[in-house]
């Protein structure tokens, strides 16, 4: 019994002194700056910038007319899936639908030809998916979709809304 204290009373230092040494000393970082400071004549534009109405009038345009740009590429993406469906080319019609969503918009009738559309791919996961986000975007159809879905229904190209 005293040898085990004895190797118990000699064994506890060195993992308690482990233990603490451990967090003495903090890691060691290299320290980088990166900080580049503002010129004074970035300084001076902004100022100009924004004390002259004509340049904030100018900045509002381009910037409506940017947006007007990626609407209207939006659209004509929508308006190429749905040729794409008509011609039962499902594949195209989801590449369309794709880079129409890049533009930033969304149309619940797009999410819900989507879903039909992975669904018709045997994809079911994936179109579910977007026949939920079809529903919650207002698309009363998806839930009479789901609901075929949920029933075991095949879905044909009939269920698709041009």
């Amino acid at each position: 019994m005293k040898f085990f204290v004895f190797l118990l009373l000699a064994i506890l230092p060195i993992f308690v002194d482990a233990q603490t040494s451990r967090y003495d000393q903090a890691a060691e970082t290299p320290i980088i700056n990166t900080y580049v400071p503002i010129p004074s004549e970035m300084f001076m534009l902004m100022k100009e910038m924004a004390s002259n109405p004509e340049i904030r009038k100018r900045i509002e345009e381009q910037r409506l007319l940017k947006e007007q740009q990626r609407q209207n590429q939006f659209e004509r993406y929508v308006q190429l899936g749905i040729e794409c469906l008509k011609k039962k080319q499902i594949a195209n019609f989801l590449d369309f639908s794709h880079a129409a969503l890049q533009c930033g918009y969304y149309n619940s009738t797009l999410y819900y030809n989507m879903g039909i559309a992975y669904v018709i791919l045997k994809k079911k996961r994936k179109g579910k998916k977007w026949l939920k986000k079809a529903l919650e975007s207002g698309q009363i159809e998806a839930n009479k979709a789901l609901y075929a879905l949920k029933k075991k229904y095949t879905l044909s190209y009939n269920w698709f809304l041009y």
